[in-house]
């Protein structure tokens, strides 16, 4: 923040920190149910193991999608958010691949997500692989665990994902599901504040196409 007296200045610079949302609420929230192993047809070998820790609100935990060598079909995990979402609205996945595997677009071409509002799939089932950048700019990079975090936008409503994985030459095997949050796109308004000394003034945010909070 800048003091500014009498159409001067000061070159001495206060910050003042702006805190928005604080606990699990309307801002965002956690998958907090699930349903497994989705299958898209035969799929022998395919399973989710501790499909729980998918919804626990633990980051720290995950389950395990794993498909066997082979195999023709998808097998995933559809995970439900306690609320509902809008068009514009993101997902953000924590996700895990295999020890000393590195994070590739053909690796993330082998995850697949779908969005879905209530029993209703949204038909917009696409593979990772164009998300590898959003990965990137999140500054999450895959580290010795293989821990990484992705944000995607979703362009309609929804109120539950289905990851899956699909088979692929050289793809994964297992992927690890940490946690799906989905959030509101927060807008601080007004971006720039000018507060005359020894008033107060309010900044609010306002979540895009929401509403305000």
């Amino acid at each position: 923040m800048e003091a500014v007296s009498n159409g001067v200045t000061s070159y001495t610079r206060t910050a003042v920190p702006v805190r928005v949302g604080g606990t699990d609420g309307p801002l965002w929230t956690y998958g907090d149910t699930e349903t497994s192993p989705v299958l898209s047809g035969v799929c022998v070998g395919c399973s989710v193991t501790n499909p729980q820790l998918a919804v626990d609100q633990d980051t720290t935990t995950a389950s395990t999608i794993n498909i066997a060598l082979g195999v023709l079909s998808n097998a995933g995990q559809l995970i439900r958010f306690p609320g509902n979402y809008h068009a514009g609205d993101s997902i953000i996945f924590d996700l895990g691949i295999p020890a000393g595997q590195v994070l590739s677009l053909q690796l993330l071409g082998g995850i697949r997500i779908e969005t879905f509002n209530g029993s209703t799939a949204n038909n917009d089932a696409a593979a990772f692989n164009t998300a590898l950048a959003n990965a990137q700019a999140l500054g999450i990079n895959v580290g010795p665990t293989g821990k990484f975090r992705v944000s995607l936008p979703v362009n309609t409503d929804f109120d539950a994902v289905q990851i899956s994985l699909t088979p692929l030459i050289g793809g994964l095997a297992n992927l690890q599901v940490y946690e799906a949050t989905a959030t509101i796109p927060v807008v601080v308004n007004p971006a720039t504040q000018t507060v005359p000394y020894g008033t107060s003034a309010t900044i609010g945010n306002q979540p895009s196409g929401n509403g305000f909070l």
